[in-house]
């Protein structure tokens, strides 16, 4: 095991560099900027039980699989602010705790993250990362290029969380980090899968406000049929897959070919193009597999929106499988006309409860 340091001067920050070796660096009660750099090998470096606010900190885990613990004191309600974070090369851990409007990177290689964040910004960067976030506000969490997987649990306010690059996995509310049941609410958030063929799962949910899951660009598949609140899915470009729950959800597939599954309650099935509804006859067309039209009391129940476009070509369509009201089939077509004003369309038609029927989206403009 080796250490060097180098003690800074004056008011320049207090310099602490490591040797090509293995290091075991400590720090704590430093109330004055820090710069760290680990170097070579796995080194391990600790900055712990703050009494002060803490700030101006640059720590770098350097070459070599470097595990990084950042933490203020719950105690004493400090944090570390305004800081650097980089593990650079290798497969890196690194633990933050009580770290505010600062930059976390993985750098290159497998990294591992577990953090609460606060007006921060995490990027895994390069390579197949894991980034456990338990809390986060204000704050911008991104998986970088590389298969990540990213599990985001707690509450949740004003945050962005994207996986980036490649086939990503994104968990919110994974029970493999969530081991205590913790409430799990979303507030101004929106989770984005981005580029690439992505896996979302939304599990269980005590709130879900002003947020939205996005899966961006591929064919990704998002399932939120045990979030237990009311979502707002949308697939974006691709051919997307997209279950809701028991909430009245509101689903968009967007471009592509989409499947949508509504689950329990009165959902909204949302278009904003003729061109994201596909083509009557070919195989190029969306699938809601699940709408109900009315409920047991002949209440409106689910409904496709759309907004009215002038002068659409009548081709456009969806199918409709397994249409559970009861016969006859009534289908409420929701539309919305360019001038906003809402119109309603009841459309009978007589079908088995278990035969496809297509139904012709009629937008149009006043």
């Amino acid at each position: 095991m080796a250490f060097s340091t180098i003690q800074g001067s004056g008011a320049a920050p207090d310099s602490f560099v490591g040797t090509s070796g293995v290091d075991s660096i400590l720090i704590q009660n430093v109330r004055k900027a820090v710069f760290l750099n680990g170097r070579g090998s796995g080194d391990t470096i600790d900055f712990l039980s703050f009494t002060d606010l803490v700030s101006g900190y640059t720590l770098k885990g350097g070459q070599g699989n470097d595990a990084i613990t950042a933490q203020g004191n719950v105690g004493f309600g400090t944090n570390i602010s305004n800081s650097l974070i980089n593990g650079n090369a290798g497969d890196d851990l690194i633990n933050l705790s009580l770290v505010s409007s600062s930059s976390v990177f993985g750098g290159q290689g497998n990294d591992t993250f577990n953090a609460d964040l606060i007006n921060s910004l995490l990027n895994g960067n390069a390579a197949r990362d894991t980034i456990n976030v338990y809390s986060a506000a204000a704050s911008s969490v991104f998986g970088g290029q590389g298969v990540d997987s990213v599990n985001v649990s707690g509450i949740l306010v004003d945050t962005v969380v994207q996986g980036d690059k490649d086939n990503d996995t994104i968990v919110v509310n994974n029970p493999l980090i969530n081991l205590l049941g913790d409430p799990t609410s979303l507030l101004n958030v929106t989770v984005n899968g981005n580029d690439g063929n992505d896996l979302i799962t939304v599990n269980a949910l005590t709130g879900f406000t002003d947020s939205t899951i996005f899966g961006g660009e591929g064919g990704d598949s998002i399932n939120a049929a045990a979030a237990g609140v009311a979502v707002y899915l949308s697939g974006d470009e691709g051919n997307d897959t997209l279950v809701g729950g028991i909430g009245d959800d509101i689903i968009s597939g967007g471009d592509g070919i989409d499947s949508m599954t509504g689950g329990a309650g009165n959902d909204s099935f949302l278009y904003t193009s003729v061109a994201q509804t596909g083509t009557v006859g070919t195989a190029a067309i969306d699938n809601i597999t699940d709408f109900t039209s009315l409920t047991a009391l002949g209440a409106i129940a689910d409904t496709i929106q759309g907004f009215g476009v002038a002068g659409v070509a009548a081709g456009a369509g969806i199918i409709i499988s397994r249409e559970r009201a009861v016969p006859p089939t009534q289908l409420h077509l929701q539309l919305q006309t360019p001038l906003l004003h809402f119109l309603e369309l009841t459309r009978s038609i007589s079908l088995p409860l278990t035969a496809t029927a297509l139904v012709h989206l009629m937008l149009f403009s006043l």
